[in-house]
């Protein structure tokens, strides 16, 4: 299916300037083939000029409107028994490709890739406009302090990120994601939601009053900072008790 998608999008008579295109992967195992054709996909040139005249916008050229990565995992070698799994080799052509031409990126319940992907994917420059995450498996666990602190990390680079929705467990170590949030000032939407009540009084202090209690809590720090764009806010399941919540209003 993605070959005969890559040569749709690679005819004459596709329209790359007006046509919106969306690639979702569904309940997918990546093995190493299925990454090969997702990335020559994904660096399809989606861009003409309009006019005839065989200028191109470099914006269209190098963005897909949006990415999905849906109940899908990674071949792995121990697990996949044929001679097609994934290398890392492989996962950083895939991330690569994924960093640079996803305009929205979505991650939902694939918590093999996600990890994978914040276990490697410090080291690339996220280019995209909106990023979700969404783990609502009731077995996910807790990301480990080095993935909370990769992806706080992407956050904080990603000068081009406008909306960031998570929906994961906040457990121990996640005060690593909250310091990439206090300095994500490009954001202009943030939704954090936590349904597995991981939350205790130490983490959403690292979120609202600070360990020090004097509001020095990341999301506090962000929304103190005028150099902050942030238009909307949803908390949502997130334990807050009476200080946190006080805190939040005397903004």
């Amino acid at each position: 299916k993605l070959e005969s998608f890559r040569r749709s999008c690679s005819s004459p008579s596709f329209d790359r300037w007006n046509n919106r295109v969306l690639l979702h992967l569904d309940g997918s195992m990546i093995n190493s083939d299925v990454l090969y054709q997702l990335v020559k996909v994904l660096n399809l040139p989606l861009a003409k000029d309009p006019t005839g005249k065989g200028r191109r916008s470099k914006k269209m050229d190098r963005r897909w409107i949006s990415v999905t990565i849906e109940d899908s995992e990674l071949a792995d070698p121990e697990e996949y028994m044929e001679d097609n799994y994934v290398t890392s080799s492989d996962t950083h052509v895939l991330y690569t490709a994924i960093a640079d031409r996803a305009l929205h990126l979505k991650i939902i319940r694939s918590d093999q890739f996600l990890r994978d992907w914040l276990d490697r994917g410090v080291t690339y420059k996220l280019m995209m406009e909106t990023l979700h995450i969404e783990q609502t498996d009731e077995d996910t666990e807790v990301l480990s302090s080095e993935q909370y602190a990769g992806l706080g990390d992407m956050i904080a680079g990603a000068v081009h990120l406008r909306e960031l929705d998570l929906c994961l467990p906040f457990g121990e170590g996640s005060d690593k994601l909250f310091d990439g949030l206090a300095n994500a000032v490009n954001l202009q939407e943030l939704s954090l939601y936590d349904n597995y009540r991981y939350w205790d009084e130490e983490t959403q202090a690292e979120l609202f009053v600070g360990g020090d209690g004097r509001g020095t809590g990341a999301l506090l720090q962000l929304l103190r900072n005028p150099q902050n764009q942030l238009k909307k806010l949803r908390l949502s399941k997130l334990g807050m008790d009476g200080q946190n919540l006080i805190a939040l209003s005397e903004l």
